[in-house]
């Protein structure tokens, strides 16, 4: 029975060490998930931006 108690208590270890490895990936890509967004939310204003710069570049050029 005590290698059994020993088996248990190296297997709990174990587990306890993958548990971590696991939410330290779940917040990693949380992390990279968080960025992607930020960068979207980035490239989707200087494309407004880009767009407003554009109609008013053309607006000049039509008055002219």
């Amino acid at each position: 029975m005590k290698v059994f108690r020993t088996l248990l208590k190296v297997a709990e270890r174990d587990l306890e060490t993958v548990r971590r490895a696991l939410a330290d990936q779940i917040t990693k890509q949380a992390n990279v998930v968080q960025r992607i967004h930020g960068h979207e939310q980035t490239v989707r204003n200087e494309q407004m931006l880009a767009q407003r710069d554009y109609d008013a570049a053309n607006a000049v050029l039509e008055e002219a």
